[in-house]
């Protein structure tokens, strides 16, 4: 069997599988969809936002996350920040570091969601104890300013420490001002 059959069989069974119902499955075909993961067939996106829903509304992380990133661009679905903000807090609730970072950044920056920095902090903090970098650089970023959580310096060097220890640039940087 060459490559082309491997990858047509491989797409017929992720679409038996999904539409009976089998989450991984339903993830798998969004991100063939997404892709355009057989010879010949373009990147189909609004079948990609949709499998990622529906493997999202089963609980699946990764597609909330992905279809966040759906709406957040506009991919295969209308933009829809409010949309975005929602499905990367279900994986975030379910303690998931980048989702949880993300959002932070949405609090800090208001996208889908009122600006509260105080909410900001407490996501970096969860996302950063979950051993997230960049995470553990804005957490130690918003100690060190004063920012959405009350100024520690302490706090600060250790956070901006771990990121930096883990080879974050921006980290070291910061650590220098300190």
């Amino acid at each position: 069997m060459g490559l082309k059959e491997e990858r047509l069989a491989r797409f017929r069974s992720l679409e038996t599988g999904a539409k009976n119902g089998i989450i991984e499955c339903q993830d798998a075909l969004g991100d063939f969809y997404r892709f355009g993961g057989l010879d010949g067939m373009d990147e189909d996106a609004v079948n990609a936002a949709k499998w990622y829903e529906i493997a999202a509304r089963n609980g699946n992380t990764r597609s909330q996350i992905k279809l966040a990133e759906c709406y957040g661009e506009g991919r295969g679905v209308r933009r829809d920040y409010s949309k975005a903000f929602y499905w990367y807090m279900e994986a975030a609730k379910n303690n998931v570091d980048i989702a949880q970072n993300y959002v932070g950044r949405c609090y800090e920056e208001g996208v889908g969601v009122d600006k509260n920095l105080t909410k900001a902090a407490e996501w970096d903090l969860k996302a950063a104890e979950n051993g997230l970098s960049d995470a553990q650089y804005n957490i130690g970023d918003f100690y060190m300013r004063g920012v959405g959580a009350p100024k520690d310096l302490y706090k600060a060097r250790y956070w901006l420490e771990s990121a930096a220890n883990k080879g974050d640039r921006d980290a070291k940087a910061l650590l220098a001002k300190l």
